[in-house]
C-alpha cells in the first residue's frame, strides 16, 4: 500500500511541477493539490523532499504549495521535517512554517519542547 501512495504521490507532484501546469487552471492545480494531501503524510513528505532538492524559483512554488497543505492535522510532518539531515529542507520548511498563519503557533511550540 505504501508503495502504491509513494507513487500515486510521486505522479502528482509531478503533475504540479510541470512547468505547463502551473500557467493552466488554477482549478486543476486545487485539485491536484487536493489528492496530495488526500495522501497524507506520505504526499506532503515526498513534497517535502522535493523541496529540499529543488532549483531557487520550484522551491518558491513548492513552499507555496506546502504552505497550503500546512494546518492543525499536518503539523507534525512538518515538524518532522526539521530533523531532517539536509539544512536546505531544514531552512525552507522553517520558512514555510514562518510565512503560514494556518495553524497555531503555539502548537509549534509544544511540539518543539518535546525532545
Amino acid at each position: 500500500m505504501s508503495l502504491l501512495r509513494d507513487f500515486k504521490a510521486e505522479r502528482i507532484i509531478a503533475r504540479l511541477l510541470d512547468p505547463k501546469a502551473r500557467q493552466g487552471n488554477p482549478d486543476d492545480r486545487k485539485e491536484q493539490l487536493s489528492k496530495l494531501g488526500g495522501l497524507g503524510e506520505t504526499g506532503i513528505n515526498k513534497l517535502i523532499q522535493a523541496l529540499g532538492q529543488a532549483a531557487r524559483d520550484d522551491a518558491e512554488y513548492i513552499s507555496e504549495l506546502l504552505g497550503q497543505l500546512l494546518e492543525r492535522k499536518t503539523l507534525s510532518v512538518f515538524v518532522a521535517a526539521l530533523a531532517d539531515p539536509n539544512p536546505l529542507v531544514v531552512g525552507r520548511v522553517s520558512r514555510v512554517l514562518a510565512a503560514s498563519s494556518n495553524y497555531d503557533p503555539n502548537r509549534l511550540i509544544n511540539s518543539l519542547a518535546k525532545p
